[in-house]
């Protein structure tokens, strides 16, 4: 995990049912919400937190707990007030989102357009929808989990036993077909994909990331730059990595060409910046100690995502159709990234780092006054709240190994400073190769090391 988010900083800146009949516990006119949310949890197969607190004051037994925290911390349902109020009946608008949401499907309702969701509803009383459940509703009639039977939805309406029941079999058909691969789901192979890599002695990497930058600057107009950044990189167990990035700067008359090394061995990192054949070393426990204080103690030098992780990062994953390469078939797994939550912490992270950063010194000969570092930290949080950022990741999985083939990344970074406004968008494929294999770290002498 490590490794990603420093790519990912040098990117920025250079994620079976029970029987009906137990849902209505006597209700025979409207569902309840904990049952019906119960019903859908064992459906998608959601793993329940166990020995949790309850967030809510009417859930006390250690079962129904189970389910409400499960819901709550995945934002998969809530309450109000401290209230769960369980045996107040879902509506059907309600329920739409409670699956939709159950089957990790947040990401893509993310991504639909207004003109999307506004074709999609054509019921005579789509403007009775809550404008916050119009997409969720959309999404669901393109997945089949609900169906168009009648011109009228009744979005309000509560629940009935056989609505819930047609729902919940279109449920389970979808989450079988199309969000299961061997009886898992996205974020469950995932994690067991990422599982196995971290398990290994070694492995390497690579790939390219394209890069384009639009600036809008006042009185200068529009400019743009685009630019190439090749990456490179091994690991092995427990705590040794390598990655050299090497940027290339496209559609300019003189090549530019730029590398960066780091290197990490335990405790220590090894920093060689461009146009210079010496290393800069820098203790980075505390940066590992403060990163991983951040994300709840997690260990920062695995690859892959774990499921903690991505509902740490805000992140949703879902399947895409399984893709062949090379007459072989790979599982593709989809992840969106809830930008606000991203952004929350990546600021966080950033500022992390750069305060455990060792400062530039300007030279004897150089006038040019260092800015002091709360100069640039106000900086940096100045530019991260104006930014907004689209981060859509897809991994490449094969079916008999469960190990990574490929890594794809898209996204797109819009920044202002000033009257400068900056858009960034990128798109770059990572393979991951070499498992188990040798490989070779760079040799660093204390000659080859700046005095600090």
């Amino acid at each position: 995990m490590y490794k990603k988010l420093t790519t990912l900083l040098l990117t920025a800146l250079l994620i079976l049912a029970l029987p009906l009949s137990t849902m209505a516990e006597g209700d025979t006119l409207a569902i309840n919400r904990l049952a019906f949310l119960k019903e859908v949890l064992q459906i998608t197969q959601v793993e329940l937190l166990q020995g949790a607190s309850s967030t809510f004051s009417d859930i006390t037994s250690p079962e129904d707990i189970a389910y409400t925290e499960t819901a709550f911390k995945n934002g998969i349902m809530s309450g109000t007030e401290s209230l769960f109020k369980p045996q107040n009946a879902i509506t059907k608008e309600q329920a739409v989102i409670v699956m939709v949401r159950a089957l990790g499907g947040q990401g893509k309702v993310n991504k639909l357009t207004a003109e999307t969701v506004q074709n999609a509803l054509s019921f005579a009383d789509s403007n009775s929808i809550s404008s916050w459940a119009k997409p969720y509703v959309a999404f669901a009639l393109s997945q089949g989990i609900i169906e168009k039977t009648s011109d009228i939805f009744n979005p309000q309406a509560q629940l009935s036993p056989d609505e819930a029941a047609s729902m919940l079999e279109n449920l389970k058909a979808l989450y079988a077909s199309s969000y299961t691969r061997e009886g898992l789901s996205a974020f469950q192979m995932l994690d067991s994909a990422s599982s196995k890599i971290n398990s290994l002695s070694t492995y390497k990497y690579g790939g390219t990331m394209d890069m384009e930058v639009n600036a809008s600057v006042p009185e200068q107009g529009n400019h743009k730059v685009k630019m190439s950044m090749k990456i490179e990189g091994a690991f092995e167990k427990p705590q040794k990595s390598y990655a050299k990035t090497t940027l290339n700067m496209l559609d300019t008359e003189i090549a530019t060409e730029q590398s960066t090394e780091v290197y990490t061995d335990g405790q220590s990192m090894f920093l060689r910046m461009p146009n210079t054949d010496k290393w800069t070393k820098m203790d980075i426990q505390p940066l590992l100690k403060q990163l991983q204080s951040l994300t709840g103690n997690m260990d920062m030098t695995n690859v892959g995502l774990s499921q903690q992780q991505m509902e740490l990062f805000g992140m949703y994953a879902t399947y895409d159709p399984d893709t062949i390469v090379d007459e072989k078939n790979y599982y593709v797994i989809d992840i969106t990234v809830d930008k606000n939550a991203f952004k929350k912490m990546l600021t966080e992270m950033m500022k992390t780092t750069f305060d455990l950063m060792p400062m530039e010194q300007s030279s004897n000969s150089d006038t040019t006054p260092v800015p002091s570092k709360e100069e640039m930290t106000q900086v940096i949080y100045t530019l991260f709240d104006s930014m907004d950022i689209e981060v859509t990741y897809k991994y490449f999985i094969d079916p008999e190994t469960k190990l990574f083939k490929d890594m794809q990344i898209f996204e797109t970074i819009t920044m202002s400073q000033g009257p400068i406004h900056n858009v960034t968008t990128a798109q770059g494929t990572f393979q991951y190769y070499g498992f188990d294999e040798a490989v070779v770290f760079p040799v660093i002498t204390p000659e080859n090391i700046i005095a600090q």
